[in-house]
């Protein structure tokens, strides 16, 4: 029952912020002439955009550990064995 009142509350606030940031706002981009958007569109635009980039780096970052933790346990495997041998 409260997350279905959270998710009430944050759709009635989500819907308030687009209806006050109805206005158009022109973007000027580097190439082209400015453009005319809704500041609610540029704003999730810019959200989805950052959480996208957000989510590549972190899926990167974690393929970088993985791969450097194989290593690592790899290396170890071999001194292991060296150490046995010596024996």
């Amino acid at each position: 029952m409260w997350k279905l009142s959270g998710i009430i509350v944050g759709v009635i606030f989500l819907a308030i912020f687009f209806i006050q940031n109805m206005d158009h706002v022109s973007v000027h981009l580097i190439v082209s002439n400015p453009i005319k958007i809704r500041l609610t569109y540029l704003l999730l635009t810019s959200f989805v955009i950052g959480y996208v980039l957000c989510m590549v780096l972190n899926v990167a970052r974690n393929v970088k550990r993985q791969r450097r933790d194989t290593v690592s346990s790899e290396v170890s495997h071999v001194d292991e064995d060296e150490d046995f041998e010596e024996d």
